[in-house]
């Protein structure tokens, strides 16, 4: 509400100086969006749509929502867990990284140098 606050006390000091029909629509304006500023800084919702989703959700049900979660975050009841056993490393399915094999990049290479300079058994251009 803040931000909203310094916006109409700016306004607030043009305002005398403005016309009459000037300042009538200045003051519609802020008659019109001043609701729509003032929910968007008290959370982004209109009262409209809080009180939508009060009607949604009994109080009866939201109490005994935040009584659950204030012993933490529950558990679904329909999975099961099974106790974990300590974790060796190496047991996974992913297996250990193997070093890259470089002899095609190698190969390559070689064939670059046999076209440009010639093989080992040709003679030196």
């Amino acid at each position: 509400m803040s931000r909203l606050r310094e916006v109409l006390g700016t306004v607030a000091r043009v305002l005398p100086y403005l016309d009459r029909e000037t300042q009538e629509r200045v003051l519609a304006v802020i008659r019109e969006f001043k609701p729509k500023f003032a929910a968007i800084e008290a959370g982004g919702m209109p009262a409209s749509a809080v009180d939508a989703m009060a009607q949604a959700v009994p109080d009866k049900l939201m109490a005994e929502i935040v009584h659950d979660l204030r012993k933490g975050p529950g558990e679904p009841g329909w999975i099961k867990r099974e106790p974990q056993g300590e974790v060796k490393r190496g047991s996974g399915w992913q297996s250990p990284p193997k070093p890259e094999d470089r002899s095609q990049q190698f190969a390559v290479f070689d064939a670059m140098v046999a076209h440009m300079v010639g093989g080992p058994n040709e003679p030196v251009k």
